[in-house]
């Protein structure tokens, strides 16, 4: 549920970047980076966790994160 209230929080930046484009405080692009190289690291490591698991366990968590993209809905 956290990374909706996430995206909420960064969303408006990347809107008024894009509407501002040059007139754009340089600050914007920095903090875009920075949210862009977080984002990379947070998946890269779930990725990983998942990945360095045993067979079993692996697919087992695979299952569950499709069960719940399907079943989540925003709730």
């Amino acid at each position: 549920m956290y990374i909706y209230y996430f995206h909420l929080l960064f969303l408006p930046l990347l809107v008024y970047v894009g509407l501002m484009k040059n007139k754009s405080p340089d600050w914007t692009y920095s903090l875009l980076l920075g949210v862009g190289v977080l984002g990379i690291l947070y998946h890269f490591f779930k990725i990983l966790s998942v990945e360095l698991q045993p067979k079993e366990k692996r697919d087992q968590l695979r299952k569950q994160h499709a069960n719940h993209e399907h079943h989540d809905h925003g709730h």
